[in-house]
């Protein structure tokens, strides 16, 4: 997080609630590829918030999302 504050949401807890984590300036967070997250601010009145988010491939790990990564046209067995 550059500037504002609010929460970071990721996954959920056992009782199906979002997990929810404090964020302000210099915060840093890592989700593993797939993970849903989200974001709430609560800088009310003041400049908007302002967050880098990076992707980074990590060894051992696949960032395919539905289909492998393919686009639709290039699906195996699909016609062009």
């Amino acid at each position: 997080m550059l500037r504002g504050s609010g929460d970071m949401v990721a996954g959920l807890d056992a009782n199906g609630k979002e997990v929810r984590y404090p964020v302000t300036p210099g915060s840093a967070f890592f989700f593993k590829p797939g993970t849903q997250v989200g974001y709430y601010s609560t800088s009310n009145g003041q400049p908007h918030d302002l967050m880098l988010a990076a992707r980074s491939r990590v060894l051992g790990m696949s960032m395919r999302g539905p289909g492998g990564g393919r686009s639709p046209a290039n699906q195996p067995g699909r016609q062009q």
